[in-house]
């Protein structure tokens, strides 16, 4: 359904920050607030003259601390100075660092600054700036949504340099064609006549989001990392009391089997676009965030170099991501085991025939990790009918050694402590999809080589039936056992393993002495 009476008047001026309202709403992981205290200096100084500011132990008038990708930054002061590693080469770990790492955000705000295609004519103008890093039309992205004068802001306007956005005008890799007709208007939308024009007036801040799929988690989950990534670039401070509003022209319904995780990012109901149908809407303080298959993006389409392990940035969204799901460690006080905890996600059970890249033979795997004296197993499915979503991270999180076959499922890989082994059973020769998730997380990575598993059930699938994931698989048990060894040597020569299992012994041994 179009919405061609839908009128956007984009007010794109920066928000306020208010010291003390950043004080008691900062929801951020401890190991997170010396660097956003480095970024947002002028919040630091009030901290520091503020007798009530909480957080005087992490900050100082001089604080310098940054995420690595402000101008003047000190690597060896930001949070990315351990990453990443295993490169090889300065060159290749340069390279790393602007694909895959905070470098990235680097881009990402100098074209902002060269892409400057509606400049403010006064303080309280709009403004609007873009990036280049650019599947079929379909309902959910119309392009054809707005036509002359029904989107704009009160600003100079370069026609020129936003016709030069259009090369690559797909849905879900550009925004070009929701803002090709974007106008100067005549006239101050919030201002004139007292918002007069104005129908509906947002004043929070909004993102301005167009989805990939909500039933795929791996999808899913390249909108909320680039969320995270754009309030870098938008040089956020991490609110939560901002809109969200999902860019869908269609009727149709949009199915979210992660629903909780839109807690990390607000605290306010999701708006469909279809919720302004026939209205002309006013937002303050707008922003439509990196696009979850941009060419060149994260991570959906990342070039990652060879080599190289680890990238701070993906290390800070899953620490902000669990944070804000209040998801932990299990207290060491609360341990009363140093086994390595292994969890198998299992993909379907035998009589679920519509599941496919099953493991066959799973029960014989089990009794191979049975052998192992020192491991805690665990074997779960991650249906979100049966269990929620907050609880499937709380599990992975919990997991030392995390295995799984080729699917949505091991997007987990993200949310493993930095010491655990990733396990993709069986790649199904997509070789680099969560090798690289994995590489990027700064996980070690294990997979089966050969000999190659056995297909069953080919051609059991109507459509795809003839490809090797809509097939289910069996596996040597000795191989296993070669690989499931690897992994577990892996885990023990981690100092942070080692340094958590003599924590929960000389606590058993207080205990015993007691």
């Amino acid at each position: 359904m179009l919405l061609h009476t839908v009128f956007l008047v984009l007010i794109l001026a920066s928000s306020s920050l208010s010291a003390e309202k950043f004080f008691w709403d900062l929801n951020l992981p401890r190991n997170h607030l010396p660097f956003v205290f480095g970024h947002h200096k002028e919040v630091a100084k009030s901290c520091v003259q503020d007798s009530r500011c909480p957080y005087k132990d992490l900050v100082d008038d001089k604080t310098n601390q940054c995420w690595g990708y402000e101008d003047n930054c000190d690597r060896k002061q930001s949070y990315s100075k351990e990453e990443p590693k295993g490169c090889g080469s300065q060159q290749v770990k340069n390279d790393f660092w602007f694909r895959a790492d905070f470098g990235f955000v680097t881009n990402i705000q100098q074209e902002l600054k060269d892409i400057a295609i509606c400049l403010p004519k006064d303080t309280d103008d709009s403004s609007l700036t873009c990036s280049r890093k650019h599947k079929p039309e379909n309902d959910r992205f119309k392009s054809d949504i707005f036509e002359k004068g029904m989107i704009g802001g009160h600003c100079t306007l370069d026609s020129e340099l936003l016709n030069k956005q259009g090369q690559h005008a797909y849905p879900l890799q550009s925004w070009y064609s929701e803002l090709q007709n974007y106008t100067n208007l005549s006239f101050r939308p919030l201002h004139d006549d007292h918002g007069s024009n104005c129908d509906v007036i947002i004043e929070k801040p909004t993102v301005l989001m167009k989805l990939d799929s909500g039933i795929n988690l791996y999808h899913h989950f390249c909108d909320f990392f680039n969320l995270y990534l754009s309030q870098h670039v938008n040089n956020s401070w991490f609110d939560t009391d901002i809109q969200i509003v999902m860019w869908d022209t269609s009727s149709l319904g949009y199915f979210d089997i992660a629903t909780a995780a839109w807690n990390a990012f607000t605290d306010h109901p999701i708006i469909k676009l279809q919720d302004w149908k026939g209205k002309r809407v006013c937002l303050k303080d707008a922003m439509f965030p990196l696009l979850p298959r941009m060419r060149g993006g994260l991570y959906y389409n990342t070039y990652i170099p060879n080599g190289c392990v680890g990238s701070s940035m993906f290390r800070a969204f899953s620490e902000h991501f669990l944070h804000r799901m209040g998801v932990t460690q299990n207290d060491i006080a609360t341990e009363n085991s140093t086994k390595i905890r292994v969890t198998l996600l299992e993909r379907g059970k035998p009589e679920d025939e519509h599941v496919f890249r099953k493991i066959k033979n799973q029960d014989e795997l089990i009794e191979v990790m049975k052998e192992f004296p020192d491991f805690e197993i665990k074997v779960v499915q991650y249906k979100w009918k049966d269990i929620s979503f907050v609880e499937q991270l709380k599990i992975t999180h919990n997991s030392d050694i995390f295995i799984g076959m080729h699917g949505a499922g091991l997007i987990h890989f993200l949310f493993l402590p930095d010491w655990a082994v990733a396990f993709e059973l069986y790649n199904c020769d997509d070789e680099r999809c969560y090798r690289d998730l994995a590489r990027l997380r700064g996980l070690d990575y294990i997979t089966w080589e050969k000999p190659k598993p056995i297909p069953s059930d080919q051609g059991k699938h109507k459509r795809y039936g003839d490809h090797m994931k809509f097939w289910n698989w069996s596996f040597d048990p000795n191989e296993f056992r070669t690989l499931i060894r690897n992994a577990r040597a892996l885990l023990l020569v981690d100092p942070r393993v080692q340094k958590r299992m003599k924590q929960i012994n000389e606590k058993n041994s207080q205990h015993v002495e007691l």
